[in-house]
C-alpha cells in the first residue's frame, strides 16, 4: 500500500480518483481541502486514509484488504 499526501500550500483541483468507501474525490473531505494521506492500495483502488483506517481492522492494518476487489466492484 502506497500513502500520498497533498502538498499543504497546494490548490486542491478534483483528482478524478474517488474514495471506494465515502466516495467523495480524494482531494477533498466534507471539511473542503484534504492535506492527508491518500491510501492507494496494490490493486490500484484509492481511498482516504482515514476512512480506509475506520474499516481496516488492527491485525490488517498493514496490508489492509480491497473491499471493492473482495466484493468484486470495479
Amino acid at each position: 500500500m502506497r500513502r500520498l499526501l497533498s502538498h499543504p500550500n497546494a490548490t486542491s483541483k478534483p483528482s478524478g480518483h474517488k474514495c471506494f468507501l465515502c466516495k467523495r474525490d480524494v482531494a477533498f473531505t466534507s471539511e473542503g481541502d484534504v492535506f492527508q494521506p491518500v491510501a492507494v492500495l496494490p490493486c490500484g483502488h484509492t481511498f482516504h486514509d482515514q476512512c480506509l483506517q475506520n474499516i481496516t481492522p488492527d491485525d490488517q492494518a498493514k496490508d489492509p484488504p480491497c473491499i471493492p476487489c473482495a466484493l468484486g466492484e470495479n
